[in-house]
């Protein structure tokens, strides 16, 4: 959640403009276990390049996925490639990548305790109520939103270079489809957020989102992890106070 879900609160706290009231969450580790392997783990390696038995049909192969690149939509080059190479894409430096470094670990092999979904319920304090899901099981990658208004419902896309925003119009049923593309970077912020910088100092323009601003969407994530856990809806107000009063302690 603090990885991705950050990014997401903080697109949902600018459409929002308003404070959050409460918030409640679930998810849990379902599927990327050794439990869950199509077979008996013991018999997949540790690498997908390890002449893994099942690594062509793999929906989860790290060679698949940064060598073959042979899933729908993923990019020539850029993230995730970028990523996992510490920016140097050369064929040679993803393949000891995938041989040698965690990126190529089988899913099943990963004994990690970070959960494949999550899901967020958020309320404002004039009634507002927002819904964020995280899933690692996703028919792409990418990012996508929709808003329910009285007059109209506000669908987008944001993947890569097929990205679009469509008003549905409620009383009319007429459709107004908005077609743009997102450069390489994080879906776009990487490079926004940069862009923003630079013509702030150049021409002392408004910012868009200010420190605070992000600062409460990681406090978000830690909240909605916080409730995920315990199971409880938190007042978000009273969960900032008494981590505020925490780090005045220390």
């Amino acid at each position: 959640m603090l990885d991705l879900g950050t990014h997401e609160f903080d697109l949902m706290l600018w459409l929002l403009d308003e404070d959050i009231a409460t918030l409640s969450s679930v998810g849990n580790l379902r599927h990327f276990s050794a439990e869950k392997a199509p077979i008996p783990v013991y018999e997949l390696p540790r690498r997908c390049a390890d002449a893994c038995p099942i690594e062509v049909e793999c929906p989860f192969s790290a060679v698949g996925l940064y060598l073959e690149r042979r899933y729908k939509d993923l990019p020539e080059k850029g993230y995730p490639y970028s990523t996992v190479a510490n920016g140097d894409e050369s064929p040679e430096v993803l393949v000891r990548v995938v041989e040698t470094s965690h990126w190529g670990t089988c899913v099943y092999h990963q004994d990690s305790h970070v959960i494949d979904h999550q899901a967020t319920v958020l309320q404002t304090v004039s009634g507002v109520s927002a819904t964020l899901t995280i899933s690692g099981h996703s028919m792409r990658e990418g990012r996508s939103i929709r808003i329910d208004g009285s007059r109209a419902s506000l669908v987008a896309e944001l993947k890569g270079l097929e990205s679009h925003i469509t008003v549905y119009e409620h009383a009319t049923q007429k459709e107004n489809t908005i077609n743009f593309r997102i450069g390489p970077g994080g879906l776009g912020g990487d490079n926004g957020l940069v862009d923003a910088v630079v013509k702030l100092v150049r021409d002392q323009r408004p910012i868009l989102t200010e420190a605070r601003d992000v600062a409460n969407a990681h406090l978000l994530a830690f909240a909605a992890e916080e409730a995920r856990v315990k199971e409880r809806t938190l007042n978000y107000q009273g969960f900032q106070d008494r981590l505020f009063r925490a780090a005045e302690v220390l």
